[in-house]
């Protein structure tokens, strides 16, 4: 953002950047709708000094803006209505109000519920317009599909939608070990958001999934998740996808297991160490390039174990792979 006099001299207070933002809006717009009188200029109030409301300038007529679930008004992604998310639900209110309800959302999608929650919420406060950024987060085939009805149906039912997606998915013998682990995996994520010292420990921000797991959680799920792979063995697509979900149970074993156990006691090894084989095994297949957020899969195989270190660009053809498994 400049800080030159001119462009300083839009802002009413130095913390919030909505007017100069608003300012420059309607500079184009009453520039733009001499010639497209029926076309909106869209704006985005996105970001710490951006999403607050404007203090002094009034929004061109041909001005929309998109609100942003972004940390600084809306620091849980993976739930709606919880109490740290307050201050965001009082901005969507705000600037709802202020556009005549002519809002629409950018939203970061990371599980199902969380999207259905605010595709519902929208809806029930007469916000017409999405923007999803990515599929990140846990289940993403789910939720591209119960987005995609809801869109068009904001009062559909998401688990009946559920029950009819996911054999889909993940082929009918291996649907309800996966729906098992669906309903678990959700029930530590609402009490991870209930739990914020809880969240902080487990949950990456950055990567937008979770870093680490509890022994028991992280046991139980592999258990279900290697009964779905079972079941899945001749689909090939499902099996994919199933993998995919047990590679993430994996990851998070295997960073709790190092950081309760930084020297692997000898009786706990074996488990360890055919663990890891498997993640490096799933890692492969499906080609993850990043571990952690800027941090490549190779890097953090190294960081973690000390010793295997792997061709960092294009580690799932390094013949050293092979002889690790």
């Amino acid at each position: 953002w400049c800080e030159c006099d001119m462009c300083t001299a839009l802002d009413v207070d130095k913390e919030i950047l909505t007017d100069r933002l608003i300012a420059y809006a309607n500079a184009v717009a009453e520039i733009t709708s001499k010639k497209h009188p029926d076309r909106k200029l869209v704006i985005l109030a996105y970001g710490k000094g951006r999403e607050d409301l404007p203090l002094r300038e009034k929004l061109h007529p041909n001005v929309a803006v998109q609100y942003a679930f972004w940390p600084s008004s809306w620091p849980v992604w993976e739930a709606t209505a919880c109490q740290q998310n307050q201050r965001g639900m009082k901005l969507l209110d705000d600037w709802n109000a202020l556009t005549g309800t002519n809002l629409t959302l950018f939203l970061y999608p990371v599980n199902t519920y969380e999207n259905a929650e605010k595709i519902k919420l929208a809806a029930s406060k007469g916000i017409r317009g999405f923007y999803h950024c990515g599929w990140r987060g846990d289940f993403p085939e789910t939720t591209i599909y119960t987005s995609g009805r809801l869109i068009w149906d904001p009062e559909a039912d998401v688990e009946s939608m559920l029950d009819e997606i996911m054999p889909v998915i993940y082929g009918s013998a291996a649907a309800p070990y996966i729906r098992k682990y669906f309903d678990m995996h959700h029930a530590f994520v609402r009490n991870c958001v209930e739990h914020p010292e809880q969240r902080r420990l487990y949950r990456d921000n950055n990567a937008h999934r979770y870093r680490r797991l509890p022994m028991p959680h992280a046991v139980k799920a592999l258990e279900l998740l290697t009964r779905a792979e079972a079941a899945a063995a001749d689909n090939e697509l499902a099996l994919i996808f199933v993998q995919k979900e047990k590679y993430k149970v994996l990851f998070g074993y295997i960073n709790e297991f190092n950081a309760m156990h930084p020297t692997i006691p000898a009786d706990l090894f074996e488990d360890y160490a055919l663990k890891l084989a498997e993640l490096v095994k799933l890692a492969r297949t499906c080609r993850e390039p990043y571990a952690t957020y800027r941090v490549s899969f190779s890097e953090w195989l190294y960081q973690t174990t000390g010793v295997l270190d792997f061709d960092r660009k294009k580690w799932f053809n390094d013949k050293k792979i092979d002889a690790f498994l």
